[in-house]
């Protein structure tokens, strides 16, 4: 550290340690200039002085009055030193504070944001809901005209979409009327979806797969034929359609959950794909098929997803599935007579052991 590299801190409350500093960058100030530099009476800079000359850190003459010069000993350059850090560390972290702030107030007005949104699309949600089934069945009709022969199975579904809308807003105005409680449809919605009977999901589930089997079923039989970006197409989303009845019967879940059991989804089934030739990479990159590098990378993808199973949490979601189809089975055999209030009993019980197995899954 040189003398230019030290830049003296002026600001804040002054102490001896100032003084300390104000000596050093002024080599050997007398009593009068360093008042004068920090701003304070020359009574204060000589019992400083005499402090800092006690502990050995500055040698100082007290006969010489105002024009006594002061200058550092050893032991007051190896404790400047110190100070200098301390300074440049309380420094870094007022700068910081500004940021973490900035941060915080860029969240704030995000959630802020959010909030609106979400107020607005519960508020305007049945018009949104029920615009979106109609350009579906819309565009599944337009499908149908267009290739009656092909598209059959796609009007069914589009009406079939409309259709859905239309039950669940009249279920919810039903409700409504016999209910003090008015709260919007999509608040309606989210709320029935989490205790609706699984039944029902797994029926809108069943439908879209019917379309999707259908269609590669009618493919295959060579009645019409699809081509090859619709067929995979369908291929993916049967295989995405079946992995959400897993989903249905897991308990507690996440949108990140969620998110990495379909990329984990995702990976085998176009691994798959690839692998037996269904998909290729190779023909968009080199402008023909490489068989012996789709098939690599086929391979790839699904050593990928083997790899990273524990994270992405395939086979944890379909054996969790499993236990809570056998449990519902099980259940319905068990409650079969009983009363309301033993009925609730078992399931408080039933929850516990659900908690403990969760506790499990964390632990893994």
């Amino acid at each position: 550290m040189t003398e230019r590299e030290f830049e003296v801190r002026l600001d804040g409350k002054f102490s001896k340690r100032h003084l300390l500093a104000i000596i050093f960058e002024y080599k050997s100030p007398t009593v009068s200039e360093a008042a004068r530099k920090l701003t304070v009476e020359k009574e204060q800079i000589h019992a400083w002085a005499a402090q800092l000359a006690e502990e050995g850190l500055i040698d100082y003459a007290t006969e010489d009055g105002d024009d006594a010069p002061m200058s550092l000993t050893k032991e007051g350059f190896k404790i400047l030193k110190i100070i200098e850090k301390n300074w440049i560390a309380q420094e870094q972290k007022e700068s910081e504070t500004p940021k973490s702030q900035v941060k915080a107030d860029k969240k704030k007005k995000m959630d802020a944001a959010r909030a609106r949104m979400k107020k607005r699309f519960e508020e305007r949600g049945i018009e949104v809901i029920v615009l979106i089934s109609a350009v579906l069945a819309i565009y599944f009709t337009k499908l149908f005209i267009d290739s009656p022969n092909v598209e059959g199975l796609s009007f069914i579904l589009g009406s079939l979409t409309f259709s859905i809308a239309l039950v669940l807003y009249s279920r919810y105005q039903k409700q409504m009327r016999s209910k003090k409680e008015i709260i919007s449809f999509v608040q309606w919605l989210r709320k029935n979806l989490v205790t609706m009977e699984r039944s029902f999901l797994l029926f809108i589930i069943a439908i879209c797969m019917v379309y999707t089997m259908g269609m590669i079923a009618l493919h295959y039989w060579h009645i019409f034929f699809l081509s090859d970006w619709h067929l995979n197409f369908l291929i993916i989303a049967t295989v995405l359609l079946a992995a959400t009845t897993e989903l249905v019967y897991y308990p507690k879940k996440t949108i990140r959950m969620m998110g990495n059991f379909y990329v984990g989804v995702l990976l085998m089934v176009v691994g798959l794909m690839i692998a037996v030739d269904l998909l290729n990479i190779t023909e968009g990159i080199f402008g023909s098929r490489q068989r012996i590098i789709d098939l690599i990378f086929g391979v790839g993808f699904i050593i990928l997803a083997y790899l990273n199973d524990k994270k992405l949490g395939v086979s944890k979601v379909i054996k969790r599935a499993g236990m809570e189809r056998d449990k519902e089975e099980k259940e319905k055999e068990e409650y079969k007579g009983m009363s309301p209030g033993m009925i609730a009993a078992m399931k408080a019980q039933a929850a516990k052991s659900d908690k403990q197995i969760e506790a499990e899954e964390a632990d893994d």
